[in-house]
């Protein structure tokens, strides 16, 4: 029998500097869809790599979808929970700036520790391919809403 409580690993998993983390954030329910706006979801993606690297972790990719975001996030100096939280943040900052009300994002958030190279490749092609599979595009490379080190460079 569930519970229904969340869980998590013991808080010092998330501390491990250079462990990498496969994270999803979904929008709070009642905002609905609120980066199909695609010049709102731009600048949410730019404040949350922003953030992270705020905290010296490393996106190394992101993709933001009508109503959640997928990252692959590697922590340094501060860990995981801290780094989400401030993202989330400051990126809910954004959305109140563009008219937004009430909370942008749920309260907690999904995440994958990454082990194994293949487990990293394997987040980074779920995340390149997530927007595909929804149907938004045909391709990865010509969605807009993504981002990160694997991209950029």
């Amino acid at each position: 029998m569930t519970t229904g409580r969340r869980q998590r690993l013991p808080l010092d998993a998330y501390e491990v500097a250079g462990s990498t983390w496969h994270v999803t954030v979904n929008v709070e329910r009642r905002n609905g869809y609120p980066f199909q706006n695609q010049h709102v979801g731009k600048e949410v993606l730019d404040y949350f790599v922003k953030a992270c690297e705020t905290d010296g972790a490393v996106v190394h990719v992101i993709c933001i979808m009508p109503d959640h975001l997928h990252a692959l996030i590697e922590v340094r100096s501060v860990g995981l929970l801290k780094v989400v939280s401030r993202a989330k943040s400051a990126t809910t900052r954004v959305w109140w700036m563009r008219g937004g009300t009430n909370a942008l994002w749920q309260g907690s958030f999904h995440d994958h520790g990454i082990r194994e190279p293949q487990d990293f490749d394997a987040a980074v092609n779920y995340i390149l391919n997530n927007p595909v599979d929804a149907g938004l595009v045909a391709d990865w490379e010509s969605y807009p809403l993504i981002d990160g080190e694997l991209i950029a460079g």
